[in-house]
């Protein structure tokens, strides 16, 4: 009897352990889990780097923020680079690929604010038709809009109640006694595409000051390479690129950074996007630009070829550094920004419209003091057959002072990465580090 007893508890403690077993092993997985978030995780793009860089920053996108002595605003902006690594032209495609992520930003920033500033445009001139509520349209408006953004909005509601006064004389509307009509033309004109598409262009000519702070690149097998950029703008930015354009300028002193580097890494160099702001030991604020280009041939005439159109890349980055400055402060008028609007919706036509005005007010601007501080070969990581040259130039308050004297200009010995032989690589990464501000 004992035996059965004891025969029976030891199946009682199997079908225990069995049953217990079979519940852990019939535990259901979250399928939006920690699982699902590394298998997106291989997904991310070098946009969503940006925007998680911000995050973990505390900071926010299209928000003026306060940085430590200073304010910033901080866009994102993505693109890809359309060569393939393999082809030649690959550095060429990537500098491209770097300006179309610096104009996605852009155009992203200017429709946030275009949006805000038209639906204050609307409130504003529907408020005018009740006397009552013009002034506490002008204290949500005070709220709403910064002082550059209040500019424009005067510019842009000028042009909208010059089309709003058109349409109601094309339709016979009278102002005093149909004003439920005049409502609905005001809607129909400020929410129009065209109307938007304007306010969006006019609002990123008067984006001025703009530097790329940081990037970020990816590249994977069989994969087009993508490039983010995070772009960055503060008052002092500001203030120096209207110093570029005046050699009687008042110098912009900030906290001590670091020297300005001798030499030049292969990362430094392929990071140095655009025109970036560099801080050196002493406060003194730097523009420095890196440009790349690719000697079509193996002789000597085109490698000279090739400096020379890095130089006047890495030049025309601080000319349109400057350039941006010059657009932003005309006082545009009334047919100016008719200009932008009969370009209709076509943004092809629209960048091509800026690219060409800051160009012009650029090159027409007497600029001193640029001057080369470095250039040699370098080469990218996936495609180091490729041998490509850079030119780094640099303008500063010191340099423009001096822009009449002999000029010592120093040029560093190539750094041992780029005479080092690279293996090819498929799957590369790099992010830059932050520029100053």
């Amino acid at each position: 009897m004992t035996g059965n007893k004891f025969l029976i508890l030891i199946l009682s403690y199997i079908v225990y352990i069995s049953n217990l077993l079979g519940q852990e092993v019939s535990i259901d997985i979250d399928p939006y889990g920690e699982m699902a978030d590394i298998q997106a995780s291989k997904f991310k793009t070098p946009g969503s780097d940006c925007l998680d860089y911000l995050a973990k920053k505390n900071r926010q996108q299209f928000k003026q923020m306060k940085i430590e002595d200073t304010t910033v605003l901080f866009i994102c902006g993505e693109s890809s680079v359309i060569a393939n690594p393999n082809d030649k032209n690959f550095l060429v495609s990537r500098m491209n690929a770097f300006d179309k992520a610096i104009l996605n930003g852009l155009e992203n920033y200017s429709k946030f604010r275009g949006q805000i500033i038209a639906e204050q445009i609307s409130y504003s001139i529907k408020a005018g038709i009740n006397p009552n509520k013009i002034k506490s349209a002008k204290e949500i408006r005070e709220e709403a809009l910064n002082s550059e953004e209040i500019g424009i909005f005067d510019k842009l509601k000028s042009l909208a109640n010059e089309k709003i006064d058109k349409r109601l004389l094309e339709e016979g509307i009278d102002p005093e006694s149909e004003k439920e009509k005049v409502l609905k033309v005001v809607s129909n004109i400020t929410e129009s595409s065209s109307f938007r598409k304007t306010l969006e262009t006019y609002s990123r000519i008067s984006i001025s000051g703009i530097q790329v702070a940081k990037v970020w690149e990816k590249c994977q097998i069989n994969k087009p390479c993508r490039v983010a950029v995070l772009l960055a703008r503060t008052p002092e930015q500001v203030g120096i690129a209207k110093a570029i354009l005046n050699e009687n300028s008042i110098t912009v002193r900030g906290k001590p950074g670091k020297p300005i580097p001798k030499e030049w890494k292969v990362r430094d160099i392929l990071a140095n996007i655009g025109a970036r702001i560099r801080r050196d030991e002493n406060g003194n604020y730097h523009v420095l630009a890196t440009a790349i280009a690719v000697p079509q041939t193996n002789n000597d005439t085109s490698l000279n070829v090739a400096y020379k159109n890095a130089g006047s890349l890495a030049d025309g980055f601080i000319r349109k550094f400057a350039g941006a400055i010059i657009t932003s402060n005309i006082n545009s008028n009334i047919s100016e920004i008719e200009n932008i609007s009969n370009l209709g919706n076509s943004d092809s036509e629209i960048n091509q419209y800026l690219n060409a005005k800051i160009t012009a007010n650029s090159e027409a601007a007497k600029i001193y003091g640029i001057s080369l501080i470095s250039q040699g070969p370098v080469i990218h990581p996936v495609n180091p057959d490729v041998n490509a040259v850079y030119v780094i130039k640099k303008w500063s308050f010191e340099s423009q002072a001096n822009a009449k004297k002999p000029l010592n200009v120093n040029n560093p010995k190539n750094t041992s990465d780029n005479e080092k032989s690279s293996k090819k690589t498929s799957n590369t990464s790099l992010e830059s580090e932050e520029a100053d501000f």
